[in-house]
């Protein structure tokens, strides 16, 4: 049979229409000083700070004091660096290494896509020895391996491979070197540290899965202090260990959360005195702590100013075309004119996951336990919920859309038991549908929902893979949608939209991509992809159509992005 293809995409005309992208806000700061997703930090004579700065494909240095000094780059995604005896900085990023003058000037470059002698697929640390030489530790989706060179950049041996025996490794991700040239491995996808002496031969190993003292999740980081003791970043238990020389476990430190000596994901680190830095990469900063986690100070982050957005879930347009958004990782609401300048805020709204807007222009968020509703200036006028079970209660609500009768209606899912709760425009509990399962009705994770013209409820089934409409009463009316990556498939869908002819406009997060589908859920057209470039998406979620306009809450690029659809 033949089929009729009909695909949507940015600046590309076909049968369904042709989406241009027309402007963006948003995102976060990439000025002096500013971090995004540093993964590696290190500390030299003078004790300033070198950070591998990787979502801005640079290298900025700090002094003692955390202040800006200097930058250098374009570094592709540096994910590692390292500092010789001379000063010089060591830097791998892309498929490349890279040494600079403390000054910023390229001294050396080496490197190629490959998998030959001196090639790299996808190199994530590297380390100089006190000799000079060079060693790269490569992993991720790439065969497992380290190599090492000298310090004109040529290649002198290699060991390692994929496996979970002594000398082989799973997506390794960082190297460090002792004073006596022991060639230290953070193997992370193994969860154990493995050492080598320095013609690349297995000494030891220390360490297993787990939450326990001296087990890891995700080891990324790994340094050496001038005692000889070992610091390892447990990237997945949020938490920085010390081990003896010999890997006996010593202390540790640290815990899930963006407070002072708190950390989300970190990876490298680096030992001074009786100081110790840490990049922590989830929450755009680098931490510099005593060796028993007490606090000293911090550098970086991202921006949370005026206009600024981190992790923002949901957006909806007002009838004037403002964009109201749920600036969710800064607890708070904003609003940007049709131009996409700021206007107004107004919070603190913990972790605002959704919001709709009703006929007369208020704001409702649901954030937390709690919905609250606003008037346009930001004013509060109501507020339910609470956490628990109960009717009225809820334990993770991700999503809530007013109906043309003003009812208000959330959806709650995440680890607890999903459902959808009604609310009239006073907060009072009408009724509720949906509990775990695949069977028509039942969901798992569901994240978002919409209300159409008639009053039909469509909820984005995430964890399902699928999209269900039901009617104002709670009865199923119809379900589309599979996992996959082809037309009408999803990878967890987490932003539904419903345009003023009734057509469905899906973000199709894990696809990076925009779906849109008749009333009845049959396919219409898609655009975007994977990216940071305009009309590109990192993990959408919310979005709102306006006109001939869809607005998207690019999530993972930290910004939302308006597009033309004619």
């Amino acid at each position: 049979m033949a089929l009729g293809v009909f695909f949507c995409g940015v600046g590309m005309a076909f049968a369904e229409c042709t989406t241009e992208f027309t402007r963006k806000f948003g995102g976060e700061s990439s000025g002096a000083g500013r971090l995004s997703a540093p993964r590696d930090a290190v500390i030299d004579a003078g004790g300033n700070a070198w950070v591998a700065d990787t979502a801005h494909n640079r290298v900025q240095k700090f002094n003692a004091s955390g202040e800006f000094v200097s930058q250098f780059g374009t570094v592709i995604a540096p994910h590692a660096l390292d500092l010789d005896s001379q000063g010089d900085v060591w830097v791998v990023g892309g498929t490349t290494v890279r040494e600079y003058s403390p000054s910023g000037e390229l001294k050396l470059s080496f490197g190629s896509f490959g998998s030959g002698n001196g090639q790299f697929q996808s190199p994530q640390g590297i380390a100089v020895d006190p000799s000079g030489n060079v060693w790269v530790v490569e992993g991720a989706s790439y065969a497992p391996r380290v190599q090492k060179f000298n310090s004109k950049g040529e290649y002198l041996l290699q060991f390692g491979k994929g496996g979970t025996e002594n000398g082989q490794f799973k997506d390794p991700e960082a190297i460090a070197v002792d004073s006596e040239g022991n060639v230290l491995v953070a193997d992370t996808g193994n969860s154990r540290i493995q050492e080598f002496n320095s013609a690349g031969e297995f000494v030891r190993k220390y360490g297993s899965a787990g939450t326990g003292n001296g087990q890891f999740s995700s080891p990324r980081g790994i340094a050496v202090d001038s005692e000889g003791k070992v610091w390892i970043s447990d990237s997945g238990n949020n938490r920085i260990q010390r081990f003896s020389a010999k890997g006996a476990y010593l202390s540790q430190f640290g815990a899930y959360g963006p407070n002072d000596g708190q950390f989300v994901g970190p990876r490298g680190l680096a030992v001074s005195g009786s100081s110790i830095w840490v990049a922590d990469t989830g929450n755009d900063r680098v931490q510099q702590l005593g060796f028993s986690g007490e606090f000293t100070r911090k550098f970086g982050g991202e921006s949370s100013g005026a206009g600024r957005l981190s992790a923002p879930r949901d957006a909806v347009i007002d009838a004037g075309g403002n964009a109201w958004v749920a600036d969710t990782a800064h607890n708070r609401v904003q609003k940007f004119n049709a131009s996409g300048e700021f206007v107004s805020q107004f919070g603190t709204v913990i972790a605002p996951h959704a919001l709709d807007l009703d006929s007369q222009g208020d704001v409702w968020v649901v954030g937390g336990t709690t919905v609250r509703e606003y008037s346009p200036s930001g004013e509060l006028k109501l507020s339910f919920g609470s956490f628990g079970s109960g009717n009225g209660q809820f334990q993770s609500p991700q999503g809530i859309a007013v109906d043309p009768s003003g009812n208000v209606w959330v959806v709650e899912g995440a680890s607890y038991a999903p459902r959808v709760q009604k609310f009239n425009s006073k907060g009072e509990y009408l009724l509720q549908f949906g509990k775990g399962g695949t069977e028509n009705g039942q969901f798992k994770d569901p994240e978002a929902i919409a209300v159409d013209s008639e009053g039909n409820v469509l909820v984005a089934d995430t964890g399902n893979s699928r999209i269900q409409e039901f009617n104002s009463a709670g009865e199923f009316v119809r379900k589309y949608g599979s996992a996959g990556t082809g037309n009408g498939q999803f990878s967890s869908p987490r932003g539904i939209a419903v345009d003023s002819e009734g057509k469905v406009w899906i973000s199709d997060s894990g696809n990076n991509r925009i779906q849109r589908f008749s009333a009845k859920g049959a396919y219409l057209s898609q655009f975007g992809a994977y990216g940071p470039n305009d009309g590109q998406f990192v993990g959408p979620r919310g979005l709102a159509v306006s006109g001939s306009s869809i607005w998207v809450a690019d999530t993972g690029n930290d910004r939302v992005q308006q597009l033309s659809c004619f």
